[in-house]
């Protein structure tokens, strides 16, 4: 099958829902998502957002489709500004690239573990103290959370 095709398997059901209830218990939802148009992000968006209290607006692009970091920076200056929490469903290696990039370093080890191993529907929480997406940029960011759906199992 195809990898732009391929659904999410039952783990990755799984972690998706286990993510969707940290997130929840975090009370960190999204007010818009920017969703790699692949079947299983696709999918990985529907399950958290059927778990969300309220609604958010979200857009499947295929730009996220295997985005480097610098494509995935350029889709969150360009953001909604009405949204004040962005969600990002994308591909490894982008997203734990992305996530080192925005990081200010200031991080502890066990959220740095993220930059070298970063498992599928795994999250990371990345706080920006910018007035505007279009302000967003590289080492401006808080690496404030990480969980994957492993640790959630064992916790």
């Amino acid at each position: 099958m195809d990898d732009h095709e391929r659904p999410l398997n039952p783990r990755g059901q799984a972690g998706a829902a286990a993510m969707a209830t940290w997130l929840n218990n975090l009370n960190s939802q999204p007010d818009h998502a920017i969703v790699s148009d692949a079947a299983r992000t696709r999918e990985t968006w529907d399950i958290l957002a059927g778990a969300m209290p309220q609604p958010s607006t979200h857009e499947f692009t295929h730009a996220m489709y295997l985005a480097g970091p610098e494509q995935m920076l350029d889709m969150i200056q360009k953001a909604p500004e009405t949204s004040q929490t962005l969600m990002l469903i994308g591909h490894q290696p982008g997203m734990s690239a992305l996530v080192k990039l925005l990081s200010d370093g200031s991080e502890p080890t066990s959220r740095s573990r993220a930059y070298s191993h970063f498992p599928t529907a795994s999250t990371a929480l990345v706080d920006v103290p910018v007035d505007s997406w279009a302000q967003v940029d590289f080492g401006k960011g808080v690496f404030s959370r990480f969980s994957s759906p492993k640790e959630l199992a064992s916790a």
